[in-house]
């Protein structure tokens, strides 16, 4: 007897592969280090700063509060849409722009300045993974996994979108599909973040 899955039941075990396709979706696992310097330890001379003009606030700034934050947000949105407005080839300040549209309620226009960016290159794997994201968050799985998909298709070397092909099927029901998928990244590339998150994924479909 096929033992199948209910709605209610596949939620609560796929919620870790469900966090694990938003990390893949927003993260790079090419390895890249920081740029930034590593600030080297050195000895403690005084516990007291000195007394003048540079370092006599320090220490008294005014904390980040949720207003301040939205309000930030804000004008960095209305900054971004002004300048994609005045050049709309410029698809670096469109991408950003789509970012921040995607990361707050704005997932609709998110798609439409994605969207530009395609039909100027169809060939972009990275907006092609983030109008995935959007999809797979919206539970629209068929146009998550077209986008998803498609990014494979262009990069046959992208584990992630890979991996993410294997937890739309997981969250689809299609147990079997993902496990191979999951196993094929696990054989293919040992010893690397993904394939730690296809054996989770695995596990959770045990």
């Amino acid at each position: 007897m096929k033992f199948k899955l209910t709605p209610v039941v596949i939620y609560p075990a796929i919620m870790v592969v469900a966090a694990a396709i938003i990390i893949i979706f927003s993260t790079d696992f090419s390895s890249k280090k920081s740029a930034e310097p590593t600030a080297k330890a050195g000895p403690i001379v005084s516990d007291k700063l000195p007394n003048d003009d540079i370092h006599k606030n320090m220490g008294k700034e005014i904390p980040p509060s949720k207003e301040n934050v939205i309000s930030d947000i804000k004008k960095k949105m209305e900054t971004l849409k002004a300048e994609v407005e005045k050049n709309p080839n410029d698809t670096a300040k469109v991408r950003q722009y789509a970012d921040l549209l995607a990361e707050g309620h704005g997932q609709a226009d998110a798609v439409k300045y994605y969207e530009m960016i395609l039909k100027k290159d169809p060939k972009r794997v990275d907006i092609l993974q983030s109008l995935g994201y959007i999809f797979y968050v919206q539970q629209d799985l068929n146009k998550a996994e077209a986008y998803i998909a498609k990014a494979y298709s262009l990069d046959k070397n992208n584990f992630q979108a890979l991996f993410n092909l294997g937890a739309i099927a997981a969250t689809k029901g299609d147990n079997e599909k993902a496990k191979k998928i999951w196993k094929e990244i696990i054989a293919k590339h040992p010893n690397t973040e993904v394939a730690k998150l296809a054996q989770d994924g695995l596990k959770q479909l045990q």
